[in-house]
């Protein structure tokens, strides 16, 4: 129970009201796969979206308000936004949950559907002999801040490809 709430806990650091955030998701669209569900109150997390259980563990995915960055997302960052993300992930993944960083992705920007301006931010790490990879998405819905936190097992094939799917269907509704 210790290592799921450590991970979990990384998804949200400052909780938003729960107005805003029942608000937020519901200007939400997205695709969940077969064997995924929608979960409330876990450790603190007011929604989050569960896998079946793979390979003795869940893929997951937050859904977050991050207004509290006050970062202005248009196509490009600069050099220097994007190193402070890798070196605060990789403080946290090293100093925090004392994990190893195997690999960050170069950062893209890509639109999905009708939002633009959708940031992808991808690292690997090893954290108590389990290898994971971490997808982090930043976008702005009806003029909030959203980020949508992915995790899962590095050898969890299909979890992975779930998730795509998810994102794949992400829609901010009109």
């Amino acid at each position: 129970m210790k290592k799921l709430s450590l991970l979990i806990l990384f998804l949200i650091k400052i909780m938003p009201s729960i107005a805003a955030y029942e608000k937020i998701v519901s200007d939400l669209d997205f695709h969940l796969p077969s064997g995924w569900r929608k979960a409330d109150e876990i450790l603190g997390v007011t929604h989050m979206l569960l896998s079946q259980k793979r390979l003795k563990k869940r893929a997951t995915i937050s859904i977050v308000l991050a207004e509290q960055y006050r970062v202005d997302l248009k196509e490009t960052l600069s050099i220097d936004a994007i190193k402070t993300y890798q070196a605060k992930r990789h403080n946290w993944i090293t100093k925090e949950i004392k994990g190893k960083v195997l690999k960050f992705y170069p950062h893209v920007v890509k639109n999905i559907n009708s939002i633009n301006n959708v940031h992808e931010f991808v690292v690997e790490y090893r954290f108590a002999d389990d290898d994971y990879i971490e997808q982090s998405l930043y976008f702005s819905c009806k003029g909030h801040l959203i980020n949508i936190k992915s995790l899962a097992l590095l050898d969890d094939k299909e979890g992975k490809k779930e998730i795509e799917t998810i994102f794949r269907s992400l829609r901010c509704k009109k």
